[in-house]
């Protein structure tokens, strides 16, 4: 009778120790994107998206997606042009960012200790997919997560995600004689521990 309890609970035991510390999903309150817009050639704005989901799996296969309806720039008119003119949300209307995180190298981090890496992504953006290359600091959370942060920029161009047009009409709208396509992205993306 006993080993026919104990029997569950060592599988269950042998599986937790097969998934790697850290494979969990997006902690979206603890996790941010902003991204910047230079208008004028001087004037930069920070924006920022609301709305991001994700998740580290065991693989160490990592998957962010933005809802670009989510865009919060400080003025709704704006938000609005953003979402209905440049990301065209009714036919794109989310991101993916895909990664892979060699979970391996980073298991011997103790809660609160860091390591620097370069990750290489793919991010799909209004139906075009282009490589990104970002400088990270990855930290081991408490929970046995990770925190992922961009230790520098990463500058995106939006005429290679087929931005150009929105950006023209934008760029028409408020009046502007130029808006800068190159767009420099922040993020931390915190993954929870394994559940």
């Amino acid at each position: 009778m006993l080993a026919r309890l104990a029997v569950p609970w060592l599988v269950a035991l042998g599986l937790a120790w097969a998934i790697p510390a850290g494979a969990g999903p997006l902690d979206a309150d603890a996790s941010q994107l902003h991204f910047v817009s230079i208008k004028q050639d001087h004037l930069a704005e920070t924006h920022r998206f609301r709305h991001l989901d994700g998740h580290l799996y065991p693989s160490g296969r990592a998957e962010v997606t933005i809802d670009l309806a989510s865009v919060a720039t400080g003025i709704r008119v704006r938000d609005r042009r953003m979402r209905d003119k440049l990301f065209a949300v009714e036919r794109h209307p989310r991101a993916h960012l895909t990664t892979q995180v060699d979970l391996e190298a980073l298991k011997e981090l103790a809660p609160g200790e860091s390591a620097r890496r370069e990750i290489r992504s793919e991010l799909r953006l209004h139906g075009r997919t282009q490589p990104v290359r970002a400088k990270v600091t990855v930290a081991r959370r408490a929970d046995g997560g990770f925190r992922v942060t961009s230790r520098a920029p990463v500058v995106l161009n939006a005429r290679d995600f087929g931005l150009a047009p929105g950006v023209a009409i934008l760029r028409r709208l408020a009046g502007l004689d130029r808006i800068s396509y190159a767009v420099p992205v922040t993020f931390t993306l915190a993954f929870a521990g394994p559940r």
